[in-house]
């Protein structure tokens, strides 16, 4: 179970639009830009109530020297 400032919950299903970004904390934030920004008004799609989320998978890779990590940038879709 984590511990410190980690929070634990249960996502409800659905479906949900994935990108996976590799990046400094500043670069992860323009990409959340372009997804919500860019992707989505292009995609048919349109956000739901559920919560947008970042996904870091085990074994995802960290770079002490830039501060660059691997994460999916997660958000909840459903058709217009």
């Amino acid at each position: 179970m984590p511990s410190g400032r980690a929070q634990v919950t249960t996502l409800p299903g659905g479906r949900y639009a994935a990108m996976a970004v590799r990046g400094t904390g500043e670069q992860v934030g323009q990409a959340w830009a372009r997804l919500l920004g860019q992707w989505l008004p292009s995609s048919r799609l349109q956000l739901d109530s559920r919560p947008c989320f970042e996904y870091y998978p085990a074994g995802a890779a960290y770079d002490e020297a830039s501060g660059a990590f691997e994460c999916e940038l997660c958000i909840p879709v459903a058709p217009l």
